[in-house]
């Protein structure tokens, strides 16, 4: 176990980048591995081709989104034992994890099958771009196995302090799906289609790897098939965890659909012009996700062993650095975010003109995210994960939904409807500074505080919530 001791001991600042910078490597890799469909798709397809990649991408990052609540539920209670050195549940843990989502993905990929005519209409995809939609949809909701195993193995070694491993894994899974779409999409000219097999091919070479990984060199502790077996107990807390986010991350992926379907039925100009925004966004808002998800391990991993100032500082570190990084993302897209559009589409200057716009206002919500994802990190390494639902389901429910849709009846242009994201999101950050401060007020994070009842079971939290090496600092 003491490959993630790091992780409570010495500097805060040291050891969040120590865990983040790969973690941020990774989101890069993350990022142009999936935007490079679209990148490749919009230099040797048409229009309508990035539509409907765009689209039925959409379709599955919501479905990834959805259960990627379950994996941080992993993420966060193996933290929770490995910083409480409870070696015993962590191997149930994980052979819970491998069961449990080994039967969502069969179960998702044929619901995805089944359903992906319905999807793609449900969205309002525009009609020229519908076939190359259900080309793509029908691939990648077939390989969904792979995609579910990939981010499972991934969660699993970042639970226990190693982000270096997943780094390795989606390095290869972009590199292979690289090579496959220039093949596939350039060479062969199997437009979406090809862009969906590189996809799910890349992620299932990838999934081999991660796995040999785990069989060879466990998480720190050695990991054998016999303890790939599922465990109630576990599952439940999993779910304890997990189920919040999962709601929350449905509700709120629900509306950016319901987005995308307002959009869609503007024209094709505007569906490709937000398909391209969609994709900068995510890339715009990596390194907040990477450190927010850097939070959740490390904070786990301080509440496991009673450092309950520790995890405090966690979250304030990880504040000052994606705020910093955002105010800087930012001002060049308000400068020259054109570049960045460009990209992607540098033959259509309709398409431009409507993607400026767009990113301008939706890239506001960096500003925004770089408080509330790390308050959601934070909140869930210690098994408050409910009030992240309660927030994004009441901003979600209260402004993001009607602003759409009077937007939308009012026939407002995608500047203003891209005001969505960062105006919901403001009212979560109201929401969890009132929360934070109410815990803080009754005590929850002082000595003396109940330890998380997960990693209750490991070893006791040192005396007087004193800081391993405290004393050497």
């Amino acid at each position: 176990m003491q490959r993630s001791e790091y992780l409570t001991t010495g500097s805060v600042p040291r050891a969040l980048l120590r865990f983040a910078i790969p973690v941020i490597l990774s989101s890069v890799f993350q990022i142009l591995y999936s935007a490079v469909d679209l990148i490749v798709i919009g230099h040797f397809a048409d229009t309508a081709s990035i539509s409907g990649v765009s689209t039925s991408g959409q379709i599955m990052t919501t479905v990834a989104m959805i259960l990627s609540g379950l994996t941080t539920g992993v993420t966060v209670l193996l933290g929770q034992y490995a910083g409480a050195k409870n070696e015993a549940d962590l191997k149930k843990t994980v052979g819970t994890a491998v069961t449990i989502f080994a039967c969502i993905a069969v179960i998702v990929s044929a619901a995805l099958f089944i359903a992906r005519d319905g999807l793609i209409a449900l969205v309002n995809t525009p009609e020229q771009a519908v076939a190359h939609a259900k080309a793509y949809l029908t691939i990648t909701s077939l390989g969904t196995v792979f995609i579910m195993g990939f981010s499972v193995t991934g969660s699993i070694f970042r639970g226990v302090g190693d982000s270096k491993s997943p780094l390795l894994f989606i390095a290869i899974a972009c590199t292979t799906n690289i090579v496959l779409d220039l093949l596939f999409v350039a060479v062969f000219r199997w437009g979406a289609a090809g862009a969906a097999l590189a996809t799910v091919i890349a992620q299932g070479v990838s999934l081999a790897f991660s796995l040999t990984r785990l069989a060879r060199n466990g998480i720190g502790v050695k990991i054998t098939r016999h303890d790939i077996r599922f465990s109630m107990s576990q599952f439940k807390k999993i779910l304890l965890i997990g189920i919040p986010l999962c709601f929350q991350d449905t509700l709120v992926s629900l509306s950016f659909m319901f987005i995308t379907s307002v959009i869609n039925s503007m024209g094709l100009t505007q569906s490709t012009a937000a398909g391209i925004v969609e994709k900068l966004i995510t890339f715009l808002m990596m390194p907040t996700i990477a450190v927010s998800a850097s939070v959740a391990t490390m904070s786990a991993h301080c509440f496991g062993a009673g450092l309950y100032k520790r995890a405090m500082q966690v979250l304030r570190t990880a504040i000052s650095l994606a705020l910093g990084v955002a105010v800087v993302i930012v001002a060049f897209v308000w400068i020259r975010g054109d570049l960045l559009i460009k990209i992607f589409k540098k033959d259509d200057a309709a398409v431009i003109e409507q993607a400026v716009l767009f990113l301008k206002s939706y890239a506001l919500d960096c500003l925004v995210v770089a408080f509330v994802f790390n308050f959601n990190s934070f909140f869930s390494s210690c098994n408050r994960s409910v009030f992240s639902m309660v927030h994004s389901v009441l901003t979600t429910i209260c402004i993001r939904v009607p602003y759409v849709y009077l937007m939308a009846k009012a026939g407002a242009t995608l500047d203003r409807i891209g005001l969505a994201a960062p105006l919901s999101t403001l009212g979560s950050l109201l929401l969890c500074v009132g929360y934070f401060i109410y815990l803080v007020r009754k005590g929850a994070f002082k000595l003396g505080a109940a330890p998380p009842a997960p990693a209750a079971a490991g070893a006791p939290a040192p005396a007087e919530n004193e800081e391993p090496g405290a004393e050497a600092k």
